[in-house]
């Protein structure tokens, strides 16, 4: 009984063990994206004029690594999870170091569709993940409700609290629908190509089923 005790210990410590590990390998592994992010926008910086498209090489290589959905996803559910479950002011904020190079290739789609779609699309994607994201934590969030033993003036600034979480919520979800209208009308006007534009639609109903 005894061994089987301490079998039960050691089996819960290894298992602890194997989850900090894996916040720490998941830390690194954001922090290392990032660091990507701003390294693509070093070497951009050195040639403003013309956007690196995916086939230039190393350049290339290293934007697809940022773009690429599959990389991408991971990384944006890391932010999502740490910032719903702390205050973490260290944590680089993943939308904002992005949105830079997504905003560059809306631009540089417009300017050369031909060029451009793959790295424009990939962006769309990332943008349409991000708008899920929020929505879904968001809709996680606690109610700003005051407890009953709460002043006049607590109550107050828990219904403004509440007020303003609800009128977020409004708005996200009319940005959503929006999106998902765009997406739709971009792509019955025929602005991609033929797999761009199943792609374009799949997301648009990601967003908002049929």
């Amino acid at each position: 009984m005894k061994l089987l005790r301490t079998l039960r210990i050691r089996t819960l410590f290894f298992i602890a063990a194997c989850m900090a590990t894996a916040h720490v390998h998941a830390a690194d592994a954001y922090h290392e994206f990032v660091a990507d992010i701003y390294l693509l926008q070093s070497h951009q910086l050195r040639n403003p004029t013309t956007a690196i498209a995916y086939a230039d090489g190393k350049n290339g290589e290293l934007l697809k690594s940022v773009l690429t959905p599959a990389r991408f996803m991971p990384q944006l559910e890391y932010y999502f999870k740490t910032i719903a479950r702390s205050n973490d002011k260290s944590l680089p904020n993943l939308i904002q170091a992005i949105k830079p190079v997504i905003d560059r290739y809306d631009a540089a789609f417009k300017a050369n569709p031909k060029k451009y779609e793959a790295e424009y699309l990939d962006g769309i994607e990332d943008s349409v993940n991000i708008l899920i994201g929020s929505n879904k934590l968001l809709e996680q969030s606690a109610n700003a409700q005051a407890p009953a033993s709460a002043t006049d003036e607590q109550k107050k600034i828990a219904e403004a609290a509440e007020k303003m979480r609800s009128n977020v919520k409004s708005m996200s979800a009319a940005v959503t629908r929006n999106l998902a209208e765009t997406l739709r009308k971009r792509a019955d006007n025929g602005e991609f190509s033929a797999e761009g534009t199943k792609r374009v639609l799949a997301l648009a109903n990601k967003l908002q089923p049929k």
